[in-house]
Order: C-alpha cells, then structure tokens, then sequence
C-alpha cells in the first residue's frame, strides 16, 4: 500500500513541477537580435547577433525559437534553417537558471534591397502534457543591401564615335563663352553651331570648337518603367548598379550630384518615388545608396511624364544622364524638348535598341552592356 502511495506522491510531483515549468517557461525571458550593422553591399557579408536571457531562477527545458528571414539574406550554416518559398531560422534551446545565450551567424547579402524583420516567435511548454505556450516579440529590424558598384568604363562605351574624337574620363561639357577655333562640320553637329565667315573662307562647313569646362552638376534619371510583358529584372537591377557607380564617381571627383528616378520607395508610409537632392560629401553618397536600396520597380507615372514634370527643376549647367531600358515616341519627345541650350544631356541605353531613328540632336547616346563586355 505505501508502495502505491509512494507511486502517487511521485505522479503528482511530477505532473506538478511539469506544469510549473510550463507556466514559468516564457516568465522574464528576453530574446535580443540585432545586426552587426546597418547596410552592407551586394556579396558581402555581414552577422546577425541574437541573445536569449532567462532572468528567474527556475530552468528552461526547452525553447525553439523562430525567425523568418528574407530570401536575399542567405544563411551560411543551414544546420537550423528550413528554406521552401520562405526562409526560417529556427533552433532549439535549453537554459539553466540565469542564463543567458549568444549566437552569432554569417548572413550573405545576395540581392540588393531594403528588408524588414517583424517578430520573432517563442514556444515552449512541458514534457508529460504537451501543453505550449507561445509569444510573438516585435522585432522591428531593417536592413540595407546597397548595389555593388561595377566598373563603369567597362559597360560605359559611347555609341556614336566620331572620327578624332577622344574619349575623356571625367565630366565634362562644352563651355559655350570658350571659343578655341573652328572645325569641320560632322552629321551629329548642331546646325546653329556653324559659323558661315569660317565656311566662306575654308570652302566647306566649319562649326564653331568650344573648350570644354567641368560640369557644375550632375544629375542621373533612372528608368524603372520595362517595355515589356516580361521583364527583364536583370536589365533594371544593372541600370541600379550603374547608378550607384556612377553617382560614386562624380562624388570621388567633388561633382555634385543628384538622383532621380519613377520608381517608388519601399518602407515610407507615404507613396514617394526616388529624389535625392544635389551634394558631393560621403553623406550624401550613403544617402543615395540608401535610397537604391529601398528603391522598387513599382511606379505611378511612366518615364516621359516623370521626365517632363521634373526638368523643369534642374539647374543650369546641369550634366543629365538618362539610364533607360528602351526608348519610344513619348519618351524620344521629352528628351527632344530639353532645352540643350541650358542643360547637357546623354541618354544610356540598358538593351540594344532602335534609337537612330528617333532625332535624338544634341544628345550624347551611349550603349550599355553586360558587365566586362565590350560592344
């Protein structure tokens, strides 16, 4: 009999301690995640810190814990990750009393983005039971992937080469006061640019050759609008890249510079697309950067029309550089109706295109390629 007594003593401490490690279990603990640091490029890497504290003195017998992370940042130990369309992070615990646990993993950023962590979710319970109980923890996390910066004089190669024409590496445009002499006329010239004295006296057209001068500014509009029922992400991820590249450029060489772009914002409440404002510091480089990052291929206007409400707005002197993905009537009139007198302007081209037969006078038209291939 006391045999039987001792049996049922023990199933009820048991049953007891087992439903009091299930009601504490989730009792003053912290969970804690964090990254290393805000932003990271394209192909780098970066570590994601997470911390579990268990403040009471009763142990844990065991805690999974839960974390769905985006597709983009890869973990580099998939021992606790289960990837279908989502990717989860989740790994099992056991904590003494007053514990407390880190872990450190190496994310690789593979694609550029803007990305939001919401919550984490913790379970836990007892053994004989199976009784649970569970907590979802606002996280609250962003984090950056900038675009990697590519070589831009290996993608960047003009389309109309002109015989004795040089191709000059820094920012330059025609200074209209700096008058050096005459040459002959050349299909792509101006007609206002001839001079008829200097054509009566050589026989032949002669236009007017102005020295060049250091842009005041640049500004870059980038087109995130694909003429296409399929589109081409690689084509507009490139365009980001050159972007960046080139913004970099103009910042290592003190231009300021601006970018521009029909493409939406991702993580404002409000629906703004990309405008960042002229400067050549570091800051303003990390700025551009960050806005890359969140930007989307989203848009409410078409490239024509965010072109012609926004030239208005760009300063004299101004270098513009259109980063496009095609070019048709709509778009080929707002780029004709640019005042050239008041405002350079070079259109790049992310695919091969038919722009010749467009007019395109005044306009510096370059090709872009694949990264590392000439054309």
């Amino acid at each position: 009999m006391e045999f039987v007594w001792l049996i049922i003593a023990l199933i009820i401490v048991v049953y007891a301690g087992d439903r009091l490690f299930s009601y504490f279990a989730l009792k003053r603990v912290a969970y804690v995640c964090r990254f290393e640091r805000d932003a990271a490029f394209e192909g780098e890497s970066v570590r994601l810190i997470e911390q579990l504290i268990n403040d009471k003195p009763l142990p844990i017998l065991w805690l999974k814990v839960r974390l769905q992370m985006p597709l983009a940042l890869k973990f580099e130990n998939t021992a606790f990750v289960d990837i279908s369309d989502k990717q989860y992070y989740q790994r099992l615990f056991s904590m003494l009393g007053y514990q407390q646990v880190t872990c450190r993993h190496v994310l690789n950023c593979v694609k550029r983005g803007y990305y939001v962590i919401d919550d984490v979710d913790m379970i836990s319970g007892d053994i004989l039971s199976g009784r649970r109980c569970y907590e979802r923890i606002p996280m609250n996390m962003h984090f950056s992937v900038y675009p990697r910066f590519i070589d831009v004089e290996d993608v960047l190669i003009p389309a109309r080469l002109i015989n004795g024409d040089m191709i000059v590496k820094r920012w330059i445009i025609e200074d209209p006061f700096q008058i050096i002499g005459f040459r002959d006329y050349m299909p792509t010239d101006s007609l206002n640019k001839i001079n008829w004295l200097a054509t009566a006296r050589q026989q032949r057209l002669q236009v007017i050759k102005h020295d060049f001068t250091a842009s005041s500014s640049m500004i870059i509009m980038l087109n995130v609008t694909y003429k296409s029922s399929w589109v081409n992400y690689n084509v507009l991820e490139q365009s980001i890249r050159l972007c960046a590249s080139l913004a970099q450029k103009a910042v290592d060489n003190g231009i300021p510079v601006a970018v521009m772009s029909n493409g939406l914002l991702k993580g404002y409440d409000d629906t703004i697309h990309m405008e960042t404002p002229l400067g050549c510091s570091n800051e303003h480089m990390t700025g551009i950067l960050e806005d890359l990052a969140r930007l989307t291929f989203e848009y409410e206007d078409d490239f024509s029309v965010f072109l012609n409400g926004e030239i208005e707005q760009i300063p004299y002197n101004a270098d513009i550089l259109i980063l496009t993905s095609y070019i048709d009537d709509d778009l080929a009139a707002a780029i004709v109706d640019i005042d050239k007198s008041r405002i350079s302007v070079r259109v790049g081209f992310m695919e091969d295109v038919d722009w010749e037969r467009y007019e395109l006078n005044d306009v510096d038209v370059y090709t872009i390629t694949e990264e590392g291939a000439i054309k």
